[in-house]
């Protein structure tokens, strides 16, 4: 599935190459990205809700305001990314890499264990 976001024409199916897409503000509700390469992508804003980024890479990508609720990461690399404002409530984390001592206590603050 071809989709214009942002003037740009993206590929949007599982094991996608999407690095350093501009997908800002986009509906991507349901999405299957499993296993894309996300990495250094701009989601500010976007709409991932119900998303499937199963062991996606995510390195680098700016998830900042992003709507992630009861998204899929389960396995997806998520060092060094901006979860500034996201809504992560059900977001599944489980066996997420993180490699950086500031992006796991990040995820270790009381505020995210009360999701």
């Amino acid at each position: 599935m071809i989709t214009e976001i942002n003037g740009y024409e993206y590929e949007i199916k599982p094991e996608a190459d999407l690095k350093y897409a501009n997908l800002e503000h986009a509906n991507l509700k349901g999405v299957n990205l499993e296993g894309a390469n996300l990495h250094c992508a701009l989601l500010y804003h976007t709409d991932l809700e119900n998303a499937n980024l199963k062991n996606a890479e995510l390195k680098g990508a700016n998830f900042s305001h992003c709507n992630l609720k009861n998204a899929n990461l389960e396995g997806a690399n998520i060092e060094l990314n901006n979860f500034f404002r996201a809504n992560l409530t059900g977001t599944i984390l489980e066996t997420s890499f993180w490699n950086t001592p500031d992006t796991q206590s990040y995820w270790e603050t009381k505020e995210m264990q009360n999701l």
